[in-house]
């Protein structure tokens, strides 16, 4: 399994915002990405700051991975295949080495249409997110190391773009909130 330790910054944008952004500067094509979330039935993952999630890939590979809160950032455990299920042998694998007790269930869904570009310091990612039935805009930026200069870049990106800053909840929390609304106006 690959492991990355993820450091980024990331803001919520108006519909408005993200137009424009696709408009002016994000002009390549849309990476569709659907996630699937795992925790236990009592969120022990929550509980203790971890996201598992199964993502597929333009509807061509299934990208698994486990986040770890970490300073500076996230660690990150990962790795790729055509097809992979909750019960893969490298995930039961990764269970048993990190003591993570079972049965883990599915969560939340989401689906997110990611535009991308590349510079020296990282990768910038513009996001439109459904999840239930709740959508949402969001700008990233998944740099390789956390430098004084690389956000500043991320900030005066967003100032010569007049967005301002609001604090953006991982996505996986908007999908448990957006499930928790549904289930709510169900009872």
């Amino acid at each position: 399994m690959e492991t990355n330790l993820e450091i980024e910054y990331k803001t919520m944008i108006s519909k408005e915002a993200f137009q424009k952004l696709r408009r002016e500067v994000f002009k390549s094509s849309a990476i569709k990405q659907v996630n699937t979330y795992y925790d236990t039935s009592d969120h022990t993952l929550l509980n203790k700051h971890i996201m598992m999630r199964i993502r597929r890939i333009d509807d061509k590979i299934d990208e698994f991975t486990i986040k770890v809160q970490d300073n500076p950032g996230v660690m990150e455990y990962s790795f790729s295949e055509s097809h992979i299920d909750i019960h893969h042998p490298k995930i039961e694998a990764f269970f048993t080495q990190h003591q993570l007790k079972g049965p883990f269930i599915k969560t939340s869904m989401s689906t997110t249409y990611r535009h991308i570009i590349e510079d020296d310091f990282g990768q910038w990612a513009l996001d439109h997110t459904f999840s239930e039935h709740v959508e949402d805009f969001e700008i990233e930026y998944e740099v390789i190391n956390d430098t004084m200069e690389v956000k500043q870049r991320y900030l005066d990106f967003l100032n010569t773009h007049d967005i301002i800053y609001q604090k953006s909840l991982p996505k996986f929390i908007r999908s448990l909130q957006a499930h928790q609304q549904t289930l709510n106006e169900l009872l």
